[in-house]
């Protein structure tokens, strides 16, 4: 087993970090072994990540020619805005085999069966919790980088996906505030940030506000 590529990507490789930014890289391997493993590895090669206590999302070239020949967003995602730091030619190479993102429909109903699952579950649940608005802002947040890569504008940040699809459709329902507010609770359920008040919100309005959301990304979708 050996490592190909390891590539920076996220806030830090498009130099928009700030202080909740984590550490995203992605590890190309020949072969999957075992993930400790391949982590150990990539660690020998560059001793430095091990400091920065990095998010790793490993694949070997078997899964990677899969998503190549589906044109998968992520690595659509690493084409646009990466930075390989370790084998950038054995990378690029790859890359140039990307084809076409095209399974609009399907990633849009991926998203909505995570937002309806969600509205299922938590009727059943006692308690709402920060977990809960979390999904919403994911489903938020995909949906925005889906839309923005549609209309040509792609943008895969954790504001920048949202702010352009705002810029480019400002009738959408959702304000920045309310993108603001489900992030800050997204945040402090993943990364222990404490952003959101004592004050539990009621979750309701914010179900029917990313159910609108939702439908009319989906008209967006089907205008371009």
């Amino acid at each position: 087993m050996k490592i190909i590529s390891i590539v920076e990507f996220g806030s830090s490789a498009r130099s928009d970090a700030d202080e909740y930014s984590d550490k995203d890289y992605f590890i190309y391997a020949d072969v999957w072994v075992d993930r400790k493993e391949i982590e150990k590895l990539t660690f020998s090669i560059m001793p430095k990540l091990k400091e920065l206590n990095p998010d790793f999302i490993i694949h070997d070239k078997t899964s990677f020619e899969f998503m190549l020949d589906r044109g998968s967003l992520f690595l659509w995602h690493l084409k646009l805005e990466s930075k390989p730091i370790y084998g950038e030619q054995e990378f690029d190479a790859m890359l140039k085999n990307l084809k076409e993102f095209k399974r609009y429909s399907q990633k849009f109903e991926n998203y909505m069966a995570v937002f309806h699952d969600m509205n299922i579950a938590r009727k059943a649940l006692p308690k709402i919790t920060n977990f809960d608005f979390a999904i919403l802002f994911t489903v938020i947040r995909n949906l925005s980088i889906l839309c923005c890569f549609k209309l040509g504008k792609p943008k895969f940040g954790r504001i920048s996906a949202f702010e352009t699809l705002k810029s480019i459709a400002p009738d959408i329902n959702l304000s920045k505030s309310d993108y603001k507010t489900l992030m800050n609770y997204k945040l402090e359920y993943e990364r222990g940030f404490k952003l959101t008040n004592s004050k539990e919100l009621e979750i309701e309005p914010w179900i029917n506000k990313v159910d609108i959301f939702s439908k009319q990304v989906k008209y967006i979708l089907e205008l371009a």
